[in-house]
């Protein structure tokens, strides 16, 4: 017995400060692990829940969802981060030039569907430009086929691309465009 004792003494000890670690981490927000400037989901409702995320410190996303859809969840956002892109990325999405976003959204198939031709891409509205304080640009797009609408908000960084990406369904009539507009107003830019 006297030899198993040390042994279940450290065993004790890793366990507490694993638990006291465990528990003093339980607070932070799920995306606390990425560094330098971060693009924060604030205000979603009560039932949202961390669905995904990468813990790729180049490239980190994180989806949240929430409510009942006829397949899954009613509504999902996905907020991420890009670095490195070419030089003429950032040119483009401040002339609003369509080709850029084969990069970032839609699927071939939706590339050569109608549903491409409907897509809109503007600059976003006053009230994001205020508050991000960076050039944004707003993408509004449907895939009929999966019965799907999206509403992306990209905000321009220097040196990064932020992409906030709303998705709902479509014949969803208790989250309407205004909704997503209004979860996209609350995401915040901080320094982490």
């Amino acid at each position: 017995m006297k030899k198993i004792a040390p042994y279940i003494s450290l065993f004790v000890f890793i366990a507490t400060a694993f638990c006291f670690v465990n528990t003093a981490n339980a607070g932070e927000a799920p995306d606390a692990w990425v560094k330098g400037l971060w693009i924060q989901a604030t205000g979603l409702p009560e039932d949202a829940a961390l669905e995904d995320y990468s813990s790729e410190d180049e490239k980190p996303w994180l989806i949240y969802s929430w409510g009942e859809g006829s397949d899954g969840p009613a509504v999902s956002l996905g907020v991420g981060r890009f670095a490195d892109l070419a030089d003429d990325v950032g040119g483009k999405f401040l002339n609003l030039d369509k080709s850029v976003l084969r990069e970032f959204i839609g699927s071939q198939a939706f590339w050569e569907s109608p549903d491409a031709e409907k897509l809109t891409f503007t600059e976003a509205p006053e009230e994001f430009l205020e508050r991000f304080t960076y050039p944004c640009q707003v993408v509004r797009y449907t895939e009929s086929d999966m019965g799907l609408s999206f509403m992306v908000l990209f905000i321009e960084t220097d040196p990064f691309l932020f992409m906030a990406q709303i998705t709902w369904e479509t014949a969803n009539e208790n989250f309407t465009k205004n909704d997503a507009e209004k979860v996209l107003a609350n995401l915040v830019l901080v320094e982490q």
